[in-house]
């Protein structure tokens, strides 16, 4: 849950040094009437032993679209994010 919505379609992941989870969280295959959340954006999962079910969840971009992949450089300095809301991809 984000901010007491539930998230859209999460996939593709990064995990840092840190154990927390990186993902993209799209929209685009969600009718607008069905999306709880209007925004395509990345999202991290903290590991937090005082939260309920140990982790928090934030959103972590804005201004995404057509959330494509993720990778995390290798000095987890850089977060690549893909985005494919080009005509014609």
């Amino acid at each position: 849950m984000l901010d007491g919505n539930r998230h859209n379609t999460p996939n593709d992941l990064a995990i840092d040094r840190k154990g927390r989870i990186w993902l993209k969280d799209p929209n685009r295959r969600i009718p607008n009437e069905d999306r709880e959340i209007d925004h395509s954006s990345v999202l991290r999962l903290d590991p937090d032993p005082n939260a309920e079910g140990g982790w928090t969840l934030q959103r972590m971009t804005h201004g995404t679209s057509a959330l494509n992949g993720l990778l995390m450089s290798l000095d987890e300095r850089t977060l690549y994010l893909i985005q494919s809301d080009y005509a014609g991809v």
